[in-house]
């Protein structure tokens, strides 16, 4: 039986050096490790890159049609200008809705970790109007209730943003209410764009090429 070896890569081929690495990395830390190296690399070592990428089908044809479009294009939910080459998974942010709610629930059994309150009923008096010791009815534990998106958070956690998401120039990729995310004829933003193709009878959307997006 041959020798148990560590885990050095001296002797695994390239292939399966990568695919090991890829494997066990965090899946948001890819990109980011990517793009720091690249600023590393010259112009002839990106264009070797970028020519595997595209074999390997990592890059698709709509990807690089969606890097070099030069169209300027009006977000319909966070309703900034943008170019399809700057988009990305959280360019469009949006925040809450100025004023949350504070609400409060009834506390689970055996469950004491929370911003916990007690509520009274009106305290009884005795026969000369003299208050008693009121009578805890219940516990119950505080919570902001963000109305926009019915986001709940403890007092003093962060809420984060209410959209974090992609660009996009349609509609009906939208949850719009009458608070934080409105639609373009309600602010006025006059948003009609002419994209180069227009005239073609298509206008691009790089939403198309992203599934994800909803």
């Amino acid at each position: 039986m041959p020798a148990a070896t560590s885990f050095s890569i001296t002797n695994i081929p390239s292939a399966d050096v990568i695919k090991y690495t890829l494997r066990n990395t965090e899946a948001a830390k890819v990109p980011e490790r990517l793009i720091s190296g690249l600023e590393r690399l010259k112009h002839d070592k990106l264009d070797q890159l970028f020519k595997l990428l595209v074999e390997t089908g990592y890059i698709a044809p709509c990807h690089i049609e969606a890097a070099n479009d030069p169209a300027t294009r009006h977000c319909q939910r966070c309703h900034n200008n943008y170019l399809e080459r700057d988009n990305e998974l959280t360019a469009c942010r949006i925040k809450h809705s100025d004023s949350p709610e504070i609400v409060h629930y009834p506390v689970p059994a055996l469950n004491d970790s929370l911003n916990s309150v007690n509520h009274y009923v009106t305290p009884p008096t005795n026969m000369n109007g003299e208050v008693v010791l009121p009578v805890v009815v219940r516990q119950s534990f505080a919570m902001r209730l963000y109305k926009c998106c019915g986001l709940r958070t403890k007092l003093g956690e962060d809420a984060g943003f209410c959209v974090l998401d992609r660009h996009t120039t349609r509609a009906e990729n939208v949850r719009y209410n009458d608070m934080n995310i409105r639609t373009c004829e309600t602010l006025g933003c006059h948003c009609r764009l002419v994209y180069p193709d227009q005239a073609a009878g298509r206008v691009p959307d790089a939403n198309a090429a992203f599934p994800r997006v909803h």
